[in-house]
């Protein structure tokens, strides 16, 4: 075998050999970065891994948002400390020239290379570097940047290859991870916001949100800290606006459901046809265009079913509803396969349901069932001392919500609404109070901005039979009497407002017989 031979052969050996390097090293990299979804380690293995091979002082890894230009995470290693300022502000050049040629950048004397004067590089003590880009899907997403290599050696081609290969490897996995990363955090804001909205849900339905000190109030609150735990079926009966509904919430709040669905029905709302499909969901393909729909009962499986109005049903729907208790399965419309069930069912009333079982106007086999634990609410006429209280929360609630601060009513307004007899109950007073906080801007909420009916008043009616002066006499007593209401019976203060004097006014009083 001649020379050339020998030298051709050695030089295809020293080829396959640099091959096999390449190609070692690249599975190094890859099974370094492929072992952690962890960002920060992905790039720790990456940088100390390129220190290692190529044979360099030190380095950096640092991962670019390319739309703003910025570097929002960046890793030096093996670096001198006293370095660390020269090299961040050098690896920020290196990021803005890479940005703009996004190509390999290899410099073998900084000290004489024009885009680096003004960096103090030489203070730095660096001498060479090789820089190289990250790209994924023609996206710049880091570079790599190695300083000085060792022995005061040159960078080479070679080197630059390698790098250039590694780089383009390790970018799909610092993007993945990234992602990953993301959708971490992602999980984290959402998990934290949901129990965060569950803390907030449990507050608001808490025993402290039945408002009131009453004996009444305080036996409630014991039947409902009794039957909380029980999977049996309730019965809640009381005039409408008593808060049926809220009670409601609070025994699921309270009990061992609360994580789990709790679902509403006004059953006087829903059209006797659609009752069925309502309740238990209906099949897909039933008729032309309808799809696939959950019945309520399914909706609240393992959790709490919530029927208002329930004496409203028809004896149809009765039966439907007592088959599906007892049975604890239900059918969709449409359907030939039943669904299991659990859930927990209250129904509210403002009927007398015994009294209408009685009548034949609802089942009473239903009603025993419902009715294993009952709870009456009582109307607000029969619980006054309540009325403070309820208004005092009433009034901070809206005054929060338009931005106010109300301290509450005046002593002659709660009067007023202490013995108002309420007929819409806590619904309607709320309403009342709400509407009060809206109206005043003052810090009390005085008589006057309560409405009329609250207040005893009537529009004069048209009278007959009687003169033209004994009209305006009935007028002028009218409007002078309600001046001294509004006016706490201040009649310089009355006077200004009916914009009379004071003397007059006097003469009004003695002429009509008003004291």
């Amino acid at each position: 075998m001649n020379k050339e031979t020998i030298d051709e052969v050695l030089a295809e050996k020293g080829r396959l050999q640099r091959i096999i390097d390449e190609l070692q090293i690249l599975n190094d990299f890859s099974l370094a970065v492929s072992s952690t979804m962890d960002v920060d380690k992905i790039m720790a293995q990456i940088i100390n891994k390129s220190i290692r091979i190529i044979g360099v002082m030190q380095g950096t890894i640092m991962l670019i948002d390319e739309q703003s230009k910025d570097s929002f995470r960046t890793m030096i290693r093996s670096i001198d400390e006293a370095c660390g300022g020269r090299l961040y502000k050098l690896g920020v050049h290196l990021m803005g020239w890479m940005i703009k040629n996004r190509k390999p950048l290899l410099i073998n004397d900084m000290a004489k290379d024009k885009r680096f004067k003004g960096l103090e590089i030489e203070k730095a003590g660096i001498y060479n570097l090789l820089s190289v880009p990250m790209i994924l899907r023609n996206d710049l997403v880091g570079l790599i940047n190695l300083f000085n290599k060792r022995k005061q050696t040159l960078f080479t081609d070679h080197d630059q290859k390698i790098m250039s290969i590694v780089a383009t490897q390790v970018a799909s996995f610092l993007v993945n991870a990234k992602t990953f990363e993301e959708v971490q955090e992602s999980n984290e804001k959402f998990q934290k916001q949901t129990i965060r909205l569950k803390k907030q849900i449990g507050a608001g339905y808490g025993l402290d949100a039945i408002i009131g000190e009453s004996t009444e109030i305080r036996e409630l609150k014991k039947q409902i800290q009794s039957i909380a735990e029980s999977p049996s079926s309730v019965l809640i009966s009381g005039e409408t606006g008593t808060g049926k509904e809220l009670i409601a919430r609070v025994i699921h709040n309270n009990s061992d459901r609360q994580d789990m669905p709790f679902v509403d029905m006004n059953a006087a709302a829903i059209p006797e046809n659609l009752v069925e499909s309502e309740l238990f969901g209906i099949e897909e393909g039933i008729a032309t265009g309808v799809k696939k729909r959950m019945g309520i009962f399914e909706q609240a499986h393992n959790g709490t079913l919530f029927i208002d109005e329930i004496g409203e049903m028809s004896s149809q729907s009765q039966v439907k509803i007592l088959r599906a208790l007892e049975e604890r399965k239900i059918r969709r419309v449409g359907s030939h396969h039943n669904i299991d069930i659990s859930i927990r069912l209250i129904a509210a009333t403002n009927k007398n349901l015994k009294e209408e079982s009685k009548k034949g106007s609802f089942r009473s086999d239903l009603y025993y069932r419902l009715s294993v634990f009952e709870i009456h609410l009582p109307p607000l006429r029969e619980r006054r001392d309540d009325i403070p209280h309820l208004t005092e929360h009433f009034t901070q609630k809206y005054a929060a919500q338009m931005g106010k601060k109300i301290q509450g009513f005046s002593r002659e307004a709660m009067e007023i609404l202490c013995n108002y007899d309420w007929p819409g109950n806590i619904r309607e007073l709320a309403n009342v109070v709400e509407r009060a906080v809206i109206l005043t801007n003052n810090t009390v909420i005085d008589m006057e901005y309560l409405p009329p009916d609250l207040r005893g008043e009537r529009e004069p009616q048209p009278v007959t039979g009687v003169s033209f002066e004994d009209a305006l006499n009935n007028f002028k007593k009218h409007l002078i009497s309600r001046s001294l209401r509004e006016s706490n019976n201040n009649k310089a203060q009355a006077a200004r407002q009916l914009k009379i004097s004071r003397a007059y006014l006097f003469r009004l009083l003695n002429q009509l017989g008003l004291k």
